[in-house]
């Protein structure tokens, strides 16, 4: 996912529907599809085996991918030397799936392949989030926005809605 890509926006409200300038949105309130399913199952294996985070989708979990990446920018992280797009897939689905199993939002994919704009819509806050956008941005820029704070945001705007200052 190269930056020209994505978007100034982690958060869309106001949003009736999932938003559309990404393409089709096909929104998913519990039947999850096979191929996204075996992309968390994926990340899953992934995160535990390398960094040892154990995967049990909780807003706890973001926390730990956070920690993971400040210490990757401590080390050595080079986001233009690195394979980007399967930290994004993992840490992607670890955001995703911990905001979507705390509060209840409604996975919006649209493409079976790719994850870059998949969201979370909460239809009754006409809220819209992107948890893949965050995670790029936080892996792309050592000074971007937290995960951590990301998901803050959201449980914050979920409780009051309206405020997105």
């Amino acid at each position: 996912m190269s930056s020209s890509k994505v978007p100034p926006f982690d958060v869309l409200t106001g949003q009736q529907y999932p938003y559309s300038g990404f393409g089709k949105a096909q929104v998913h309130d519990s039947q999850l599809p096979n191929s996204y399913l075996q992309t968390v199952c994926q990340a899953h294996k992934r995160t535990i085996e390398i960094f040892g985070i154990n995967y049990a989708t909780t807003i706890e979990d973001i926390q730990a991918i956070e920690k993971v990446i400040a210490g990757m920018w401590d080390e050595t992280w080079d986001p233009t030397q690195a394979d980007i797009n399967l930290f994004v897939t993992d840490f992607g689905c670890v955001v995703t799936e911990g905001l979507r199993d705390s509060l209840r939002g409604s996975l919006v994919l649209r493409s079976e392949n790719d994850l870059s704009h998949a969201s979370l819509w909460f239809p009754r806050n006409l809220v819209e989030v992107f948890p893949f956008h965050a995670t790029y941005k936080r892996l792309r820029w050592r000074e971007g926005q937290s995960l951590v704070f990301f998901a803050a945001r959201v449980r914050e705007l979920l409780s009051n809605p309206g405020e997105l200052s």
